[in-house]
C-alpha cells in the first residue's frame, strides 16, 4: 500500500508540473490574462487558468485509480469525488475562456453535486436527502475556494493543508480512499506552489480555484457518508467558510450588494494592512492546518472530546475574524506620536 501511495503522490506532482508548463504557453497564446480591477490583489496583468492543466493531471490519474482499484478500498468513491472535480473544472474553464453567466455557473455547480452525491448515496447506501445536502454543499464551497482564491499562494497552500489532513484522517480511520484522495490534492496542488507563491506568474483561474473547492468538498461528503466524525471533516475547512461566511452576513447587514466584486474578505483586509500575500497566505493555511489537528484529535476515541474540539475550533474563528482589527490595533499603537 505505500508503495501505491508514493507511485500517486509522485506521478501527481510530476503530471501536474508538466502539464503546467505546456499550458503556460498555450495560454499566453490565447491571451488569458486576469486584468487586475478594483477587487484585485495584484496590479499587474497575469496570466489565469493555470487550473486547466492541474485538471488535467487530476484526470489522468482518476483514470489510473480506476483501472487499478484493487489497490485501495472504496477506490470508486474516490473516483467519483474526483470526476466531480473535474467536471467543476470545466466548467471553470469555460468561465476563464469565454465567460458564462453566474446562473448558469450556479445551477451547474448545482447539476454536478446532485449528481455526484447521488452516485455516492448509492454507493454507501445513505438517506437519499443527502443528495440535497451534499449538492448544496458542493455549490458552496466550490464557491467558497473561489472566493478565497484572491492572493498569491492561498489556494495552493489551502489544497496542501486540507490534502495533508485527509491523509490523516483517512490513516486514522483505515479509509484507504480518503487516504489517497488527500495525496492527490496535496500533491497537484504543492506542483502549483512555484508557479504562484513566488511572484504570482500564474494564476489557477475559475477552473483552479473549482478544481480545489470541488474536489475538497466531494471527499468531505464522502468522507461524512462513510462515517468520519462531522467535526474531524469540518475541521480543515472551518477557516474558509467563516471568512466567506462572515464576509457576505457583514456586507448584507451594510445595505451592500452581496453579490457585486469587492475586497471585505478578511485575508483582504490583511493585505490592505501592508502584510505581504505570503505572510497573509501562511497565517490562513496555519490556522486552516491547526482547526485540522484540532478536528483530527476529535477523530472517533481520539485525545479530546467533540464539545471540546468544537470550543477550540470557535476561538481559532473568532481569532482568526478578528486578525485585521487586531493587527490595526497593534500597528496603531506601533506609530510615532507626532509632536
Amino acid at each position: 500500500m505505500s508503495g501505491y501511495i508514493w507511485f500517486v503522490a509522485g506521478a501527481t506532482f510530476l503530471l501536474a508540473s508538466g502539464t503546467l508548463s505546456l499550458v503556460r504557453p498555450i495560454l499566453q497564446r490565447l491571451g488569458v490574462v486576469d486584468v487586475p480591477n478594483h477587487r484585485s490583489s495584484h496590479t499587474v496583468p497575469v496570466l489565469r487558468g493555470a487550473g486547466m492543466a492541474l485538471a488535467s493531471a487530476v484526470l489522468v490519474m482518476t483514470i489510473y485509480i480506476s483501472l487499478n482499484g484493487q489497490h485501495i478500498d472504496a477506490s470508486w468513491l474516490l473516483t467519483i469525488c474526483l470526476l466531480a472535480a473535474v467536471f467543476a473544472s470545466v466548467v471553470g474553464a469555460v468561465e476563464d475562456l469565454w465567460g458564462l453567466r453566474a446562473t448558469l455557473r450556479f445551477l451547474s455547480q448545482l447539476g454536478i453535486g446532485i449528481t455526484s452525491s447521488a452516485f455516492l448515496v448509492a454507493l454507501t447506501g445513505a438517506e437519499w436527502w443527502w443528495i440535497v445536502f451534499g449538492a448544496f454543499a458542493f455549490a458552496t464551497y466550490t464557491n467558497a475556494a473561489n472566493f478565497m482564491d484572491g492572493i498569491n499562494g492561498i489556494s495552493a497552500l489551502h489544497g496542501l493543508v486540507v490534502g495533508t489532513i485527509f491523509v490523516l484522517l483517512g490513516a486514522r480511520s483505515d479509509q484507504d480512499w480518503l487516504l489517497v484522495g488527500g495525496v492527490l490534492i496535496a500533491a497537484v496542488f504543492t506542483a502549483f506552489l512555484p508557479w504562484n507563491l513566488m511572484g504570482g506568474r500564474m494564476f489557477l483561474g475559475d477552473a483552479g480555484s473549482y478544481l480545489l473547492g470541488a474536489s475538497i468538498a466531494t471527499i468531505a461528503i464522502a468522507a461524512l457518508l462513510t462515517g468520519i466524525n462531522p467535526i474531524s471533516v469540518a475541521g480543515p475547512l472551518i477557516i474558509y467558510i467563516s471568512d466567506v461566511a462572515s464576509t457576505l452576513i457583514r456586507r448584507i447587514r451594510a445595505g451592500e450588494n452581496w453579490a457585486e466584486a469587492h475586497r471585505s474578505h478578511v485575508y483582504q483586509r490583511l493585505t490592505d494592512q501592508s502584510l505581504s500575500h505570503i505572510t497573509v497566505s501562511s497565517i490562513v493555511s496555519v490556522f486552516s492546518l491547526i482547526a485540522g489537528m484540532v478536528g483530527l484529535l476529535a477523530l472517533g476515541g481520539g485525545l479530546i472530546e467533540s464539545a471540546t474540539a468544537v470550543i477550540l475550533l470557535l476561538a481559532l474563528t473568532v481569532g482568526y475574524l478578528l486578525m485585521p482589527m487586531t493587527i490595526r490595533r497593534h500597528l496603531r499603537h506601533k506609530m510615532p506620536e507626532v509632536n
